[in-house]
């Protein structure tokens, strides 16, 4: 048994976002810096920063709001858990797996509706390394076991 998706589904994204943030929060403190007096203040300088952080606020949630909580490898089969719901997903009936570009998402194709519905997607948790894009060693693993599974 061990746990293959993140503690906290949206710690990945809560960091992108504050890193984001931190760049638009320096962008706008060095300008008001700047300034000689309040008169030659522009508001589309301090607006468009705000603007900007509203909206990545809103993409991030919205690259989360469909993760599961838990995503446990008991071996023969995964245990999914958001919220009280829990489902147990054999290995032989998954039908694909998909990876999310430059995210460790990680979306399980079933062949049969459970409770979260014909797919769910979990964050799997990175290996520390130079390259925050590359696919989580996870996910080749759990390719070839699926197909070992299913025997072809």
């Amino acid at each position: 048994m061990r746990r293959i998706s993140l503690n906290q589904p949206s710690a990945l994204t809560d960091f992108r976002f504050f890193v984001w943030a931190g760049f638009l929060v320096y962008f706008v403190v060095s300008y008001l810096l700047s300034l000689e007096s309040l008169a030659e203040l522009e508001w589309r300088f301090v607006a468009g920063p705000l603007g900007m952080l509203i909206v990545a606020f809103l993409v991030f949630r919205l690259l989360d709001r469909d993760l599961v909580d838990e995503v446990v490898d008991y071996g023969s089969y995964l245990a999914v858990r958001r919220g009280g719901r829990k489902q147990r997903v054999h290995l032989a009936d998954i039908m694909n797996l998909s990876i999310a570009r430059f995210t460790p998402n990680i979306t399980v194709h079933l062949k049969e509706e459970g409770p979260f519905g014909k797919e769910f997607t979990f964050s799997a948790n990175p290996k520390l390394g130079l390259n925050p894009w590359r696919r989580p060693p996870i996910y080749d693993e759990l390719v070839d076991r699926v197909i070992k599974a299913r025997g072809n």
